[in-house]
């Protein structure tokens, strides 16, 4: 967990970003993130942003072998 003036972040073992949340309240949470199993997030969940919240999916194509 690593903190700034304003959010505390959360990682995960493989250091990806899972979770930021308020600093002075816990229970606000800013962003979520999912990742697959190559390590590429998949979605993105926004909240307590304003105009910014959102759920953004993210979709990958595999890239046919030369």
């Amino acid at each position: 967990m690593v903190m700034d003036t304003r959010l505390r972040y959360v990682y995960d073992p493989w250091n990806r970003l899972v979770k930021a949340e308020s600093r002075q309240d816990s229970d606000v949470v800013i962003q979520t993130a999912e990742y697959d199993g190559l390590g590429r997030r998949v979605q993105k969940v926004v909240t307590n942003s304003g105009d910014l919240d959102g759920t953004f999916t993210f979709y990958y194509k595999r890239l046919a072998a030369a």
